[in-house]
């Protein structure tokens, strides 16, 4: 649900995480009702477009960065 609240943050839903928190908090939540419940918004259809277009096996959030941060301080400790 990460990728999906800073979507909706920038499109300016009004407490992404709550109302995420509310949907999904104690079971499991399907893809397909995650992007329901987007669709169901009052946002523009480019977000819900990209909301669509998400995937667990393309978004990998921040990783990247932090991944870089630790090795660069993995490095300094080690030179």
């Amino acid at each position: 649900a990460e990728p999906i609240q800073t979507i909706l943050r920038v499109a300016g839903v009004d407490d992404p995480y709550e109302l995420l928190r509310e949907a999904t908090q104690g079971r499991s939540v399907t893809r397909d009702e995650l992007v329901s419940l987007a669709d169901d918004l009052d946002i523009d259809e480019a977000w819900k477009d990209r909301i669509r277009a998400l995937d667990v096996t393309t978004y990998v959030g921040l990783a990247p960065q932090l991944a870089q941060q630790v090795l660069d301080a993995a490095q300094e400790v080690l030179s």
